[in-house]
């Protein structure tokens, strides 16, 4: 979030907490709130307006991370977590699939047929290197 010509920086010092009792378990307790969970570096919030411009706006997860000012594994990873419970169920298996490709440069000789990019000769395949 940009307010005017500087992106704004919240600091938060958590104060940690010394338990006296002597049968208690843990000794130490720190701050939280549950849009910041303990041992977290980055706000609920944050992670679903970052994983959201990934899936809705449709921009590549290293702009958003970017943008964000954090690593392209923590938006990803708000990605994910966001995508998982949406998209619930596996898909269902693909039966037919398309490939459409186009090639700029070098023609590509193969096992039995050589491409080129005006036609397409079948050649015999152990006079043809292969590349």
């Amino acid at each position: 979030m940009k307010i005017g010509p500087d992106r704004p920086q919240v600091v938060w010092r958590k104060r940690k907490w010394l338990c006296s009792n002597i049968s208690c378990d843990r000794r130490t307790f720190t701050e939280s709130i549950p849009q910041i969970p303990p041992r977290a570096r980055i706000t609920g919030r944050a992670k679903t307006e970052m994983a959201l411009a990934v899936l809705d706006d449709d921009r590549c997860v290293k702009a958003v991370a970017a943008a964000y000012g954090c690593s392209w594994n923590t938006c990803h990873v708000a990605v994910v977590a966001t995508a998982d419970p949406i998209l619930g169920v596996e898909p269902e298996q693909v039966s037919v699939l398309g490939i459409d490709e186009t090639r700029r440069g070098n023609d590509v000789c193969g096992l039995g047929t050589c491409v080129t990019q005006r036609h397409r000769d079948i050649v015999n395949a152990l006079e043809v290197g292969v590349r």
